[in-house]
């Protein structure tokens, strides 16, 4: 797509407001005048095909032409699910309950499909339950995702019908998230991703890894709903303060639970890389793959898989000290040059 295809197409959705907004908090940062970065900004559309927001989440403001090119953009992560993943394989990740039939066995839970089912087979399902969560099929974001109390005074065919109506066809148990997790955020499964590239050699890399923290207001922890994140390395340690979008703040640590986020190890996390490597594995079609993994106290399990990874949360100018993007690493594993969509 060309510079100005972009611009134009960023133009029809995009907020001036929210474009002034984050010029002027990418400058304060950068210590540079807003003038410059609101004019620098537009130039990066055309010339990187990077928009508003991600010029200040990259820190564009403080990189050089150098380093800017080998920020791995939204039109880079275009090209390669393009690449990688067959059209007809991508509906798997597309459509919550094709992920959950494929990897059934990775899963550690139970689940139903309310389509499939009535309200008698739905209320023996949550039969000796005190919660379960409940999802629409083909959101994203935690859109239409909630985390129910079942009570003694349950009306069970209501709640069907009432989930049924509101296209919520995805009914599982909920995740009991382990304890180390639990500091990090109670009131959330903070789920780590694992994105996933099997090289053109046939061997499953991980590109790279980061963990999402709920806010502690919510039952996700999905940075829309105000969760926040930061990047894990190979070991599943962290590093780095975690970034909250909602807020555009950071912080060294969690503001209710007060779990300082650097030096915070992730439990069973090379269990987590090996349980996703091998999932990749299976998963024909599919060469590029974003995993959500909840970590329990029996191990990680799967939670989701996504065609399209955040390619922007590794690539927060906090956690890329150097500069560099991931534009180099991820052509590395696709084998080849990436030109973006």
């Amino acid at each position: 797509m060309s510079g100005l295809k972009i611009f134009l197409s960023r133009a029809k959705t995009a907020s001036f407001r929210r474009f002034f907004q984050y010029a002027r908090i990418a400058a304060k940062e950068a210590g540079c005048s807003a003038v410059r970065t609101v004019f620098d900004s537009a130039y990066c559309i055309f010339h990187y095909g990077v928009g508003y927001q991600d010029y200040r989440v990259f820190g564009f403001a403080r990189r050089n032409a150098r380093q800017r090119r080998t920020y791995f953009t939204y039109g880079h992560n275009v090209a390669m699910t393009k690449m990688m993943n067959d059209p007809e394989a991508r509906k798997i990740l597309d459509d919550k309950i094709a992920f959950l039939e494929c990897f059934d066995s990775f899963l550690g839970r139970d689940w139903m499909d309310l389509r499939k089912s009535d309200p008698e087979a739905f209320a023996g399902f949550c039969k000796g339950k005190s919660h379960i969560f409940v999802k629409e099929t083909d959101s994203f974001g935690g859109s239409g995702a909630a985390k129910i109390a079942i009570e003694q005074e349950t009306d069970f065919g209501a709640l069907y019908h009432r989930l049924f109506e509101a296209g919520q066809y995805l009914v599982e148990d909920a995740i009991c998230q382990h304890p180390e997790m639990n500091r990090l955020c109670a009131k959330s499964v903070n789920t780590v991703r694992i994105v996933t590239v099997t090289t053109p050699g046939k061997s499953v890399e991980v590109a790279y890894a980061l963990v999402r923290i709920g806010s502690g207001q919510k039952a996700v922890d999905n940075i829309c709903a105000g969760g926040m994140y930061t990047v894990l390395d190979e070991k599943g340690m962290l590093h780095f303060p975690a970034f909250c979008d909602k807020d555009a703040c950071y912080y060294d640590k969690h503001p209710v639970t007060g779990t300082q986020f650097v030096g915070f190890q992730i439990p069973c996390f090379e269990e987590a890389v090996a349980m996703c490597q091998k999932a990749a594995g299976l998963a024909h079609g599919l060469r590029y793959i974003g995993w959500d993994v909840a970590i329990t106290p029996n191990g990680p399990v799967l939670v989701e898989g996504n065609n399209f990874p955040g390619y922007d949360m590794p690539q927060n100018w906090r956690f890329c000290p150097d500069g560099t993007g991931l534009l180099p690493r991820m052509e590395r594993l696709a084998g080849g040059k990436i030109n973006r969509a």
